[in-house]
């Protein structure tokens, strides 16, 4: 039983609903608002045609020429092709006579090509090598008209569209109109929207984990037979950007790949869109394009490989580096020291932190490993269906050249499982190393609790101290006040003789005491005053009491009131109630 168009139309084509309108939101953000700012780059593989060749490689030394002859390459509109330098490379122009096709040169260890490329090398035992002479033409793209006469004559041909970024947080250097017309003129499938979500203007990596590989057959109309593919992709990878100033040394980047693809038998097609390419991607295609007389022929997966490689070796230098962190963090735990006479040694409390975000890098790390994996995964399932469809359409490939992708693709899990367990026995290792600090700061918090112990006991000592010595003053203190008690009476005596109510009058040879007549006037006035002294005293000392004992007596006389029968309460009582109340 067939499955139907519309079936396949939605699985394998149209872009979801909730995506378009999330697409729709983003895309203020994604896309550039001035059509100045707009800047996309074409890059075509030089055509077979000698003839051909000639007139676009003197279009792309010298643009002029179209220019002033108003015709294109074929005869038609002219064409704005500006020439582009990439990044790391020299001007494709002026390298394209500047060494034979016959001279080879040797890869290095670092940036060399995917092992897949070793088929096109003349000799299998050499290592492999790169022509000098560049295949890919360059054009710069600014309006959609261009784009359109461009993709049109270039429908057969290899081609690769690059949308860039100026930063890896800020939008795409096209339009959105642009960008449309490129996926309208291209023929790609809508659901390619979904990977451009992600790129655009933000503050942070808002998605770790991109969408999964999307792959979509294509069929021929009249036997409805398969006869090629598209797919798109992301790829995540590390980048060591060294900015400085306290930041980060390392930044999160993705490459967004999109691959349409038919074998020659089919009216050959390979359309390649790359968003946010890196320089070592684009560098490693250039170098693979010249390593090939006529990429037709190629296997399409050989580029993908090329791509898959570049971002895992991206991933070992930034997991070399996290390891000597989360090592640094772990000697640090180490030599950490508790003593009883000294300050908690080598550790910060600021480490649980940082080892806190040393954690989620790790878990970055495996999901975006685990999205590559399964990006691998993918291709490789499509690989193994494009080899039973198309394998005898590739004329010049042999059975070794097949399994030795898929032995490279086989190699490339290997390698990305290799890093998860690496990376979880880094996580491990932190794990034990958060518990050991944890311990050692529970430790620490300890000593410092014994020392605050310490220091509460001396000023309980000193507190004691000063408490007896408080004791020993009161005791002096009783004790004068006793001996003032016992001479008080005689004071007052001594006091009141001294005054004018008391005199001595001279009888004889002795002399007698003599008391005024208003003596009384002493006693009248000193004991009110002594009485009214005392009165204040008691008042000052017990006021709050007294006040209390009012309140309650207030409550305890309107509870008696409330209490008595109605026919007993009067007018009276209750306006008298509510003057004891204050009403």
């Amino acid at each position: 039983m067939q499955t139907s168009t519309y079936f396949q139309r939605t699985l394998f084509y149209d872009q979801s609903p909730a995506t378009e309108e999330y697409f729709l939101r983003v895309s203020e953000k994604l896309f550039e608002d001035d059509e100045k700012g707009s800047r996309m780059e074409a890059r075509i593989f030089e055509h077979h045609d000698e003839a051909y060749s000639d007139t676009l490689r003197d279009a792309v030394k010298n643009p002029q020429l179209l220019q002033e002859s108003g015709t294109s390459i074929e005869g038609e509109k002219k064409y704005t092709y500006v020439e582009q330098k990439a990044y790391g490379t020299e001007p494709l122009a002026l390298s394209l006579e500047s060494t034979p096709d016959n001279v080879f040169y040797d890869t290095d260890s670092t940036t060399g090509p995917a092992p897949a490329i070793d088929q096109h090398s003349p000799i299998r035992s050499s290592p492999p090598g790169y022509v000098s002479r560049a295949r890919l033409i360059s054009h710069n793209i600014t309006n959609r008209h261009t784009l359109r006469d461009l993709v049109a004559r270039t429908k057969h041909i290899f081609r690769v569209f690059f949308l860039r970024q100026r930063t890896s947080y800020s939008r795409i250097q096209v339009t959105k109109s642009l960008f449309d017309t490129l996926l309208t003129c291209c023929h790609v499938f809508p659901r390619f929207k979904e990977f451009m979500v992600g790129f655009g203007v933000r503050y942070s990596e808002q998605e770790i984990g991109p969408p999964r590989l999307q792959f979509s057959p294509l069929y021929s109309r009249q036997d409805k037979k398969c006869h090629g593919f598209e797919c798109a992709y992301i790829l995540k990878y590390m980048e060591f950007t060294n900015r400085g100033s306290g930041k980060e040394p390392w930044s999160f980047r993705q490459t967004a790949v999109y691959h349409r693809y038919k074998p020659p038998k089919y009216k050959n097609c390979s359309t390649w869109i790359l968003v946010g390419a890196s320089s070592r991607a684009e560098v490693r295609l250039d170098r693979y394009t010249r390593s090939i007389p006529n990429i037709q022929d190629a296997n399409p997966f050989e580029i993908h490989l090329i791509f898959v490689d570049t971002v895992l070796t991206s991933w070992r230098p930034y997991i070399a580096d996290l390891t000597k962190d989360i090592q640094q963090q772990s000697d640090r735990a180490l030599l950490a020291m508790v003593e009883d006479n000294e300050d908690f040694k080598f550790l910060d409390y600021d480490q649980e932190q940082e080892l806190k975000q040393v954690e989620d890098q790790i878990v970055d790390i495996l999901v975006s490993l685990d999205s590559t994996l399964d990006t691998i995964t993918a291709l490789l399932n499509i690989y193994e269906h494009f080899n039973k469809t198309f394998r005898r359409d590739l004329e010049g490939s042999s059975i070794d050249d097949w399994d030795a992708i898929k032995l490279t693709f086989r190699e490339k899990q290997q390698d990305i499982i290799y890093m998860k367990q690496k990376v979880e026995a880094l996580s491990s290792k932190l794990q034990g190393t958060k518990a050991l600090v944890s311990t050692l700061l529970d430790r620490a918090n300890g000593h410092t609790l014994k020392l605050l112990g310490e220091e509460a006991n001396q000023e309980n000592m000193i507190m004691r101290q000063l408490a007896e010595k408080s004791n020993r003053d009161s005791s002096v203190v009783k004790t004068l006040t006793i001996i003032t008690l016992i001479y008080l009476p005689a004071t007052v005596v001594s006091n009141f003789y001294s005054t004018q109510f008391v005199t001595q009058k001279q009888v004889g040879d002795s002399y007698a005491v003599v008391y005024s007549h208003n003596a009384w006037l002493f006693f009248a006035i000193s004991v009110p005053l002594t009485i009214f002294t005392l009165v204040v005293w008691y008042l000052w000392a017990n006021w709050s009491l007294l006040l209390r004992r009012k309140e309650k007596w207030k409550q305890i006389k309107l509870a008696t009131l409330i209490q008595r029968p109605p026919y007993l309460r009067r007018r009276g009582s209750r306006n008298q109630i509510g003057v004891n109340m204050g009403v």
